[in-house]
Parts: C-alpha cells; structure tokens; sequence
C-alpha cells in the first residue's frame, strides 16, 4: 500500500474526492454517472481478462497472478489493487491499462468529453434489480452461514451427550434434526457464494419456499 509523507498509509483511491465527482480536466458540471457505465464483468471481458469473482480479481495493471489481489465494486464504480495500490473509478482504469488519455477512455465507453452519458431507463432499473438482488443475496448468505455454525455446534454438543449417555434422547434429538438439516443449508450456501446469477436465484427461492 502506498504510504504518505509521514510514513503511514495514504488514502486509497476511491475515498478521494477527484474519483467520486470527475477528473479536472472533466467539467465538474457533467458528472460521469457509473450507472451509466458497463459492469465491472462486462469490461474484463472486453479487456480479455477472466471475469471478477465475488468482486475479486487478478490485476492487469501490474500482471499478478493471485485472482484476489484487486478488489472491484460495481455499486460505486471503483477499483482498488491490495498489491500495487492502484485505484479509481472505471474510467481511471482503462487510463491506466492502456496508458491512454481521458478522451481516449471515455471513448473506450463510447463517451464524449463534456457531454452528460444518457441514461437508458431500462439499464438503469435493471441495475437497480441487480443491486438489490446483491444484497438479498449477502444477506442471505450471511444468514445461512450462522445457521450452518449453530448446526455445527448442536451436532457437537449433541455427540459428546450420547458419548456421555447413549440413552439421551434429547441430544438423539438434536443430532438427527442437525444432520438433516446440516447437508442441505451447505448445499444453500454454496449456491449463495457461486458466481451463477440462476444458481443464486435458486437458492433463494429454495428458502423463501420452505423447502428446508
């Protein structure tokens, strides 16, 4: 991480003023909005480059090799690199990948300097969708997995019970709910963290449903 005058770490890009409300040579009265802007997917695969996983991918700025080291969020439009401190917005990124000007970025998104992008009120709802969708998701997921920690610990506490006393029928109880119970919010889960859209929304309508 870079590091300041004084020795400790500087501000990370997205947290700076110039990345959230334009460049200076961009009139500060035509924000360039990121939800106007394509995903974070859809670029890396213009780019070549394997698509994001759980917001985490390999830089092509410095060519690393781990596919954690950069750290995207479609939501703000910015990226940050934990290995060689780059960071910005989507537009600062296509500078700094092709070495290229400001006009020449925008143009990578078929934009124009100075003139405010033109929202498709169909692909703006559908990032709201999508946003929303994000976050029933991480909720989701985050639930699950204290539900798979707490079946993991009744199950404990259930065997050392019966060690203890095979004839308890409370903790026979408690075993056989978990380990039924255990399997499937596994299955749930693992839907949950995929990068599959439709196994995300399977999962979901598998718990809304009741199934468990």
């Amino acid at each position: 991480m870079p590091l300041n005058e004084e020795g400790r770490p500087a501000k990370r890009p997205q947290n700076c003023k110039q990345f959230q409300n334009g460049y200076k040579d961009y009139p500060m009265n035509t924000p360039i909005s990121q939800t106007s802007l394509p995903s974070w997917e859809n670029i890396f695969n213009r780019i070549g480059e394997k698509p994001p996983r759980r917001n985490r991918a390999r830089c092509p700025l410095h060519g690393g090799d781990s596919d954690q080291s950069l750290s995207l969020n479609d939501d703000r439009g910015v990226f940050y690199c934990h290995v060689c401190g780059a960071g910005g917005d989507k537009i600062e990124f296509i500078r700094k990948l092709y070495r290229c000007s400001f006009r020449e970025a925008l143009s990578f998104f078929g934009l124009e300097k100075g003139n405010i992008p033109k929202l498709d009120p169909a692909q703006v709802k559908r990032n709201r969708v999508n946003q929303s969708f994000r976050i029933i998701v991480k909720t989701e997921t985050k639930r699950v997995g204290q539900i798979i920690c707490g079946l993991n610990q009744t199950e404990c506490i259930a065997v050392e019970r019966l060690k203890n006393d095979s004839r308890d029928k409370r903790a026979y109880f408690a075993f056989e709910i978990a380990a039924q119970l255990l399997p499937r919010y596994i299955m749930v889960h693992d839907a949950l963290l995929s990068t599959d859209s439709e196994d995300q929304l399977a999962a979901i309508r598998y718990l809304k449903g009741g199934h468990l």
